[in-house]
């Protein structure tokens, strides 16, 4: 499924977003589309005051408006919001087919009751009915003088030499494929993680490369080198088979660290089911970037020193058995967990580096 994104300004996006669409804002509406004069011509106008009674208009045409500021009242005719309405009308008309049920409009928490008031102005189009969803944030990006194109090669340089191994890639190709995974990882993580209602100042940013960024990905290979040798040594006959998880015997995991990579775990499946509203039919959309990444990064954090403490797979004797399974399955979920988060953000995961 494909998306369009209607921005006010020129944007950027990844070329591997190859399902996106970008539409840029333009004042070119025709009149039959402007919301403005179909709200001018509409029994809602009040002449004497140039008011749109919004208020009146909701709930005459019963009009969802679950999850909206109580206070709509009346629109004037030159408010920012019939122009913001007529835009979003003309965007979807011109580049939409077939027309979408539900648009999301990103926007500043400070523009929050002006989109609001704009979404349900969108209503007032004779075809094309729009559901719009708002989703407000805090911060941006302060200009630089760089561009992102040099954020993005300046970061590609520094992963390259960081982790330049060829003799653990098949190919070049393979290899560039990792770099742009660690690239993108590391990217989506600084602007995703920064507090929403401070700047980035990508000036500063480019000063300097966090690897911390990429320790979700290093997280995934070294699980992924540990389930390979185990699996190996399984069909060699050195372990049993992977016993199945029901009968996995929690018990065994007395070692402090495993209870604190449980407790991880939990942290970041809760933040997981989080970003749903808690009404489906409300119009705010709410996302939990930041603190989601926070627990990744804890549960990663977490893993490592597991790692360092915890053997997984013990010697191959028989009263051992059970206790390499649940170890096991143990770091399992804990690969299955990072892959969750890295899939919310449309991120590829590493099972090598």
């Amino acid at each position: 499924m494909g998306a369009v994104i209607y921005a006010s300004r020129p944007f950027y996006t990844q070329g591997q977003l190859d399902s996106v669409s970008v539409a840029t804002c333009s004042g070119d509406c025709l009149r039959e589309n402007d919301v403005a004069h179909v709200a001018w011509c509409s029994k809602f106008y009040n002449e004497k005051d140039m008011t749109f009674d919004l208020s009146s208009y909701v709930m005459s045409e019963g009009l969802d408006v679950v999850g909206c500021d109580a206070c709509l009242g009346k629109i004037s005719i030159d408010s920012q919001a019939f122009v913001i309405a007529s835009q979003l009308v003309h965007a979807v008309q011109s580049h939409c087919e077939p027309p979408p049920g539900v648009v999301l409009v990103v926007a500043p928490a400070c523009k929050s009751f002006v989109v609001q008031q704009a979404g349900l102005l969108c209503q007032l189009a004779e075809t094309n009915k729009l559901q719009v969803l708002h989703l407000m944030h805090e911060g941006s990006v302060e200009p630089a003088d760089r561009s992102f194109d040099d954020y993005w090669q300046q970061r590609k340089a520094f992963v390259t030499e960081a982790f330049h191994r060829p003799q653990a890639f098949c190919s070049p190709e393979d290899l560039t494929s990792a770099v742009n995974m660690l690239v993108g990882t590391e990217v989506a993580y600084e602007f995703l993680s920064s507090k929403q209602n401070v700047k980035m100042k990508l000036s500063q940013r480019l000063s300097h490369a966090e690897k911390g960024h990429y320790f979700c990905q290093y997280t995934l290979a070294r699980i992924a080198a540990i389930v390979n040798k185990y699996e190996s040594a399984v069909k060699e006959g050195v372990y049993p088979a992977l016993c199945p998880l029901p009968d996995m015997d929690c018990a065994l995991l007395s070692e402090e660290s495993e209870w604190l990579l449980w407790h991880r775990l939990c942290q970041c499946w809760q933040v997981l089911g989080e970003p749903m509203p808690a009404r489906s039919s409300s119009i705010r959309v709410e996302v939990n970037a930041h603190s989601l990444l926070r627990a990744l990064e804890g549960l990663c954090s977490e893993f490592s020193a597991y790692y360092g403490k915890v053997r997984v797979l013990l010697p191959p004797e028989p009263h051992l058995s059970a206790t390499v399974c649940a170890r096991v399955w143990l770091i399992k979920a804990v690969h299955k967990t990072v892959l969750c988060v890295l899939k919310r953000f449309g991120l590829c995961a590493l099972d090598r580096m």
